[in-house]
């Protein structure tokens, strides 16, 4: 019988391959990654990581700012929506995520120090601090240059000069930079939401006034302001409420057409190109969606409930939306109409909703902090 026991390090490494890269990275970080020295070399290897993830699966996370609680992951598993806590406790903000890295901001030192962190892996490492005395940090993202294969955090933060304040912009390439570099950009944007496609940053000042999508490419580091056109090339309305989500190589941009229905639209990141995809109206849903409501925790609207998207589940099967004041998000399937729906911690204004990929990726020539 024991002539029959393979050893394991006597697998095919192909047959090795195919079956870990399958596996989730917090699976293979904690278990198959230590088997064999084979195995560990493998994992760690570059083909093995990039394959990894690109067949990882796209979630959305959901982070409370108000609270270092563990964010939620919310996916389609089977057909089904299934809503589970991230491994990890995550710094104060988690402000973006790209190939499975999260950018995280610890204000309990009233600092904001910001960290790179693989929530899959519970690595982090922390950049360079940017200069308080700079002004008031607005925001932060971060993206991937595929061309040099450089990761980039960019801020966005107001100085103040003489009566007035100024919106200024830094960049830092991650561990090559030792300093953050300045970036040169109109002073014609107060930016506060960012949203991330393959290779650009996207900010939105305003959910009603902005006319234009103001993008950053992360390897030229140029600043790109693409006119936002509705179907037949009319320039958009400012009164118009608007709404981004990654949908990871392209960005869509929701235009509200009424409180329940929202013209969709693609925009291609390398080319600003942008074409109308879907309309979605979920106003024969509102009484439906008035019957499941939980019991309000704020401010509401005469007209009731409002909500907005943050995010596709499976693009283009489900989309996720939040509903204000009542602290819960819904998500709808388009195809079928169904509506369903899961409550929140906090009201939406303390959360943030990103488009997140768990993966074994971390950063070359940065010493990680388990």
């Amino acid at each position: 019988m024991g002539g029959n026991v393979t050893n394991i390090e006597s697998l095919p490494d192909e047959l090795v391959f195919d079956i870990l890269v399958h596996l989730p990275a917090e699976d293979i970080y904690n278990g198959p990654m230590f088997v064999c020295r084979k195995w560990y070399d493998m994992v760690r290897s570059s083909g093995f990581i990039s394959a990894h993830l690109h067949k990882s699966t796209p979630r959305l996370v959901i982070h409370s700012t108000n609270t270092c609680k563990r964010p939620y992951f919310v996916e389609m598993n089977r057909g089904r929506i299934d809503i589970t806590r991230l491994n990890c406790v995550t710094k104060t903000v988690v402000w973006a995520s790209c190939n499975g890295l999260m950018l995280e901001s610890d204000f309990s030192n009233n600092r904001g120090d910001l960290y790179v962190t693989n929530p899959a892996t519970n690595q982090h490492f922390a950049l360079p601090r940017f200069p308080c005395e700079e002004g008031f940090r607005c925001c932060a993202c971060m993206a991937y240059a595929e061309a040099s294969k450089q990761y980039k955090v960019v801020i966005m933060y107001c100085k103040r000069f003489h009566s007035s304040v100024i919106l200024k912009s830094a960049i830092l390439t991650v561990g090559v930079d030792k300093s953050w570099r300045e970036l040169h950009i109109k002073d014609t944007y107060g930016p506060y939401y960012t949203t991330t496609t393959r290779g650009f940053i996207h900010w939105q000042q305003n959910y009603r006034i902005d006319t234009h999508v103001l993008s950053l490419n992360v390897e030229t580091e140029t600043f790109i302001e693409t006119p936002i056109t509705t179907d037949g090339g009319r320039r958009l309305e400012k009164e118009s409420n608007k709404y981004y989500a990654s949908m990871g190589d392209a960005l869509t941009i929701f235009v509200a057409r009424s409180e329940f229905s929202w013209e969709v639209l693609r925009m291609e990141s390398e080319t600003g190109e942008l074409r109308k995809v879907a309309k979605i109206d979920m106003e024969a849903q509102l009484s439906k969606i008035e019957d499941f409501m939980p019991k309000p925790v704020g401010y509401v609207d005469r007209g009731g409930p409002r909500v907005g998207p943050v995010g596709w589940i499976n693009y283009p099967e489900v989309l996720v939306l939040w509903v204000y004041s009542y602290g819960v998000c819904m998500y709808y399937n388009v195809r079928t109409q169904e509506i369903s729906y899961f409550l929140l911690e906090y009201l939406h204004r303390y959360h943030r909703f990103l488009f997140h990929i768990n993966s074994l990726v971390w950063l070359d020539g940065c010493s990680a902090v388990s």
